[in-house]
C-alpha cells in the first residue's frame, strides 16, 4: 500500500545535517570579519598608547626621598606625584646638589641660606634628617648660597682688611716651621695646634685663649671668602686650628710625629668655622701708669755700678718697641735691681733667671752687667712667648713667666 508522502531514507539524513551546520559556521565567520576591523586598520579604531618609560635604577647609596630624579610620591595624591616624577621640577627647586661626606641638613641650610624645614619639605623628608653622601638633594629656589667652593653661586662679601698685627702673627708662625709637635706645647721648642696660634698672635700683641675650643669662641666669625692672613681655620669638629697664611695656605702644628708646617687650606666641606682675632683685647691696654721709655742713650757692653736710670736706658735699647712690656715685668720681678736674688728659689737678676747661671751664655759678667741680663731676658721671652708683650700678658694671669 503506498502513500503520497516520500520519506528520505535514514542513511541519507545525516550528511544533510552536517552540511547545514558547516554552512552556518561559514556564514557566522563571514559576519564577524565584516563587523570587526582587521589588524591593518586597528590604529584608526583607537588612539596610540603613550610609550612606557622605565625609570633608571636609583642610586642605592641615597634614600628614596633624596633621589632627585625620582622623588617620593606624596601620601594621598598618587596621580600628582606620578606627574611630578615624569617631568623635571622647574618651579619648586632652583638646583640639585650632590651630597658630600660630612654634609648635614643643618650645615647645608647654613650654606645655602635656607632652613632645615625647607630642605625637608622640598625633598619630602617629613621630619627625618637622614641623608647620605653620594645622594642628591633639592635646594629651594629661595635659597641664597653662602660663599665657598661647591656652594653654587657664592654670595659676595666686601673685602675686609686683615686683623691688626696679622702680619706679625704670620711672620712669627713662619719662624717656627720645622719645630716638633708636642701636645700642650706653647713654645720653648715645640707646639701643639692651639699653642702655635696663641704664640703667633701673642707676638703681635694680642692674647688669644689657650685651647682650640676657647679660640673658636673668640674673635669675629667670618666667611671663607673673607679669609685674610692671620685668620683662624677650625677643623675636626673644632678640635684642630690652623693659622691662615694667605694664597690658600695655612700654618699648623698638626699632630704627634709631625713638625710645624705649611699645608693647603682644607676644603670648605671639612672646615667647621673661620675666626678673625680682630675684636680680641690687646695685651697692652691704655693706662696712665704705663712706663715711659727714657731718652735713648748709648748702651755699653759693661755698666759698672748701674743706676736705675741707666738700667732703664739699657732696657730701652735692648727691647725697643716692646720696652714698656719688659719694664712691667722687671719692675715686679726685681724692682730694677741688677743683683736682686731670691734666697728661696735661687732666681737672680733683673729678670730673675732661674738659675741665674743661665745668663752666663751671654757674658761672664752676668751677675753685675744689666745689658748681659737684659739680652738673656729678651732671648728668653722671644723663644718662650714670642716677645716681651706676650710674656707680660702671661705674667698678668699667672704672676710669673
Amino acid at each position: 500500500m503506498t502513500s503520497g508522502t516520500h520519506t528520505a531514507p535514514a542513511g541519507r539524513g545525516l550528511p544533510l545535517r552536517v552540511l547545514t551546520g558547516l554552512l552556518a559556521a561559514v556564514l557566522a565567520l563571514l559576519a564577524a570579519v565584516t563587523v570587526c576591523p582587521g589588524p591593518h586598520d586597528a590604529s584608526a579604531a583607537r588612539p596610540a598608547a603613550a610609550p612606557i618609560r622605565l625609570p633608571a635604577r636609583p642610586d642605592a647609596s641615597a634614600p628614596a626621598a633624596l633621589r632627585a630624579d625620582h622623588p617620593a610620591p606624596a601620601v594621598g595624591r598618587p596621580h600628582a606625584a606620578s606627574r611630578s616624577a615624569a617631568r623635571p621640577v622647574t618651579h619648586h627647586t632652583a638646583r640639585t646638589i650632590r651630597l658630600r661626606p660630612g654634609d648635614t641638613l643643618w650645615s647645608l641650610a647654613r650654606r645655602y641660606g635656607t632652613t632645615v624645614a625647607a630642605l625637608q619639605h622640598t625633598n619630602h623628608l617629613g621630619t627625618s634628617s637622614l641623608i647620605y653622601a653620594g645622594g642628591r638633594l633639592n635646594v629651594p629656589a629661595s635659597a641664597r648660597p653662602a660663599a665657598g667652593p661647591g656652594s653654587g653661586h657664592p654670595r659676595r662679601h666686601h673685602a675686609a682688611p686683615a686683623a691688626p698685627g696679622a702680619a706679625a702673627a704670620v711672620a712669627f708662625a713662619r719662624r717656627q716651621l720645622g719645630l716638633p709637635y708636642r701636645w700642650g706645647g706653647s713654645g720653648d721648642g715645640a707646639y701643639d695646634c692651639s699653642g702655635l696660634v696663641q704664640a703667633a698672635w701673642r707676638a703681635a700683641g694680642v692674647m688669644l685663649p689657650r685651647t682650640t675650643a676657647a679660640q673658636a669662641r673668640a674673635g669675629v666669625r667670618i666667611a671663607r671668602s673673607q679669609l685674610r692672613p692671620g685668620d683662624l681655620v677650625f677643623t675636626a669638629g673644632y678640635g684642630h686650628v690652623q693659622l691662615y697664611a694667605g694664597q690658600g695656605r695655612v700654618i699648623e702644628a698638626a699632630h704627634p710625629g709631625t713638625r710645624v708646617r705649611t699645608a693647603s687650606l682644607p676644603p670648605a666641606s671639612l672646615v667647621d668655622g673661620y675666626r678673625r682675632p680682630a675684636a680680641l683685647h690687646r695685651i697692652i691696654q691704655a693706662t696712665d701708669h704705663r712706663p715711659t721709655a727714657p731718652a735713648a742713650v748709648p748702651v755699653t757692653a759693661r755698666a759698672a755700678a748701674p743706676t736705675a736710670g741707666s738700667v732703664r736706658a739699657a732696657a730701652a735699647g735692648v727691647f725697643g718697641s716692646q720696652y714698656a712690656c719688659a719694664a712691667y715685668i722687671i719692675a715686679r720681678e726685681s724692682a730694677w735691681k741688677t743683683t736682686a736674688a731670691n734666697p728661696a728659689s735661687g732666681a737672680y737678676g733683673l729678670a730673675q733667671a732661674l738659675p741665674g747661671s743661665k745668663m752666663a751664655r751671654y757674658g761672664s759678667d752676668w751677675r753685675t752687667n744689666p745689658v748681659t741680663q737684659l739680652r738673656w731676658m729678651r732671648a728668653y721671652v722671644t723663644t718662650r712667648y714670642g716677645g716681651a708683650c706676650a710674656a707680660w700678658a702671661f705674667w698678668q694671669t699667672h704672676h710669673w713667666y
